[in-house]
């Protein structure tokens, strides 16, 4: 009788302790479920490309971006995880991120982990590290780096400057402030004029040559212009005097008004008395000339104008290439300063609450458990500069972007992924399929590549800002 009550006991102990275990099982499982790692994860690869700067750190850096970001970082700026100042050669590492896509690549959150409601809209981001050899180095205490970072947009108030804690936790660290970018102005400014195009001393036919009919007789102060032939100076629009040098003048003028450019004023005078007049009227005509260089001082003077052509030439082309250069950078940075290293975020928090919400359906869900798989689902926020993040649990209880372009990947458990275009999203949410007065569910159709070509997709569509077809994904499987 004993022993039967002492098994009953066990039998009960065993099986409450197996409930325990179960219930605890399923509560460890379903909290793995719909919990959020913390950090950066980037789950379509990691072939990013760094700015890469190497240099003495006892001398400090200044780096300048094809884009106008700038980056004053001081002497003796780093120290090594022991607290010991770093001199020397140093290297570091630097990237930005200004599109949504480049932030969906590199993994870096941008919802805050106690309220996944609220998330970031960037107005500019970046990345800083520093090496000595492969040790990760920390900046100094009392140093800081000015960062000029390249902005798009002038942005409000609302906008505030963010540091990735440990890279895991955004923390608020103050404001910072959007500027003209004054490398640019100053670059600007410093683009040299051009000297005047050099003039070829040999006549085209563009040129209206003449040569003087004189009477050295009774003219004898013109005998120096003698079988000079000359080269009319037209002014805008001036055309070709053919009738007035035909015409027969009394008298001639020859006068250098201008001994720089060798410019002489060449001046026709006369009387004309008309028929059954007494008065006699009288008619001038003027223009400007230089003579026609000839033999030995022609030859000079095209050996001097090849040389100030070619001179012209190489200024315009420097010219030309810094002007490109300076096309390229923003017109526009914003300027804060930093006293650590890792990711800096200039944005704006905003809140899914406002907004309608509900149901996302999509057709590769029979491709997955949903008690089973986790299923991480990406939201890119292309007009805000931002990405979502939401697993198969929670795809019941999602914000809707109405007129606004929002992409989706989602990572699939057989090492593929899904995409659904901007388009499919902007046709399936839109003021007349959702709002927040009532439930909403939307299904999307989706387009599916391996996951090893993401990235390569991904970096295509930002670069290109277009979409790929869906035969070009299909070639892709």
């Amino acid at each position: 009788m004993k022993n039967l009550k002492k098994n009953k006991r066990t039998k009960w102990l065993i099986g409450g302790l197996s409930a325990l275990i179960i219930s605890f099982s399923a509560y460890t499982y379903y909290d793995y479920m719909i919990s959020y790692e913390k950090g950066v994860i980037p789950m379509f690869g990691d072939n990013f490309t760094y700015n890469e700067m190497t240099f003495d750190a006892s001398l400090g850096y200044e780096f300048h971006g094809a884009n106008g970001t700038h980056l004053s970082i001081p002497k003796s700026a780093f120290m090594d995880k022991d607290g010991r100042t770093v001199n020397g050669k140093v290297k570091v590492k630097f990237r930005e991120f200004h599109d949504a896509k480049s932030i969906l690549l590199s993994g870096i959150p941008m919802q805050m982990n106690d309220n996944r409601n609220e998330y970031m809209q960037s107005a500019g981001m970046m990345e800083l590290r520093a090496y000595k050899g492969e040790n990760e180095l920390i900046m100094k205490n009392g140093k800081s780096i000015k960062v000029n970072l390249a902005a798009l947009n002038k942005v409000d108030e609302n906008f505030n400057l963010y540091f990735l804690d440990n890279d895991e936790q955004w923390i608020e660290t103050g404001k910072f402030q959007t500027d003209s970018n004054q490398f640019k102005l100053e670059s600007i400014a410093a683009i040299p004029t051009l000297p005047v195009f050099p003039e070829n001393p040999n006549p085209d036919s563009s040129d209206f040559v003449f040569t003087l009919a004189m009477d050295l007789k009774n003219a004898p102060y013109l005998r120096s212009f003698k079988d000079v032939d000359w080269v009319m100076v037209k002014k805008n629009g001036e055309s070709n005097p053919y009738n007035e040098l035909r015409t027969g003048w009394d008298r001639v003028k020859v006068k250098k008004i201008d001994k720089k450019e060798n410019i002489f004023k060449i001046s026709f005078f006369r009387e004309v008395k008309k028929p059954g007049l007494e008065k006699v009227k009288n008619e001038k005509f003027c223009l400007n000339a230089i003579p026609a260089l000839k033999g030995k001082e022609l030859a000079e003077a095209l050996k001097n104008y090849k040389n100030d052509l070619k001179e012209y030439e190489t200024l315009l082309a420097l010219k030309e290439l810094e002007e490109e250069r300076l096309a390229i950078e923003s017109d526009l940075v914003n300027t804060f300063e930093i006293g650590a290293l890792g990711f800096w975020n200039c944005d704006k928090l905003q809140n899914t609450e406002i907004l309608a919400n509900g149901t996302y359906a999509f057709d590769f869900e029979d491709q997955f458990l949903p008690l089973v798989n986790k299923v991480k689902l990406y939201m890119v926020l292309n007009d805000q500069n931002g990405v979502l993040t939401y697993y198969n649990f929670n795809w019941s209880d999602m914000p809707f972007f109405i007129n606004e372009d929002v992409e989706i990947f989602a990572v699939l458990p057989d090492l593929k992924v899904a995409y659904v275009s901007a388009q499919e999203y902007t046709n399936k949410v839109n003021n007349k399929t959702v709002s927040k007065l009532f439930t909403n569910r939307v299904k999307f159709k989706s387009q599916i590549m391996p996951k090893e070509k993401a990235f390569a997709y991904i970096e295509n569509l930002r670069t290109n800002n277009s979409t790929t077809s869906t035969t070009e994904l299909a070639n892709n499987n």
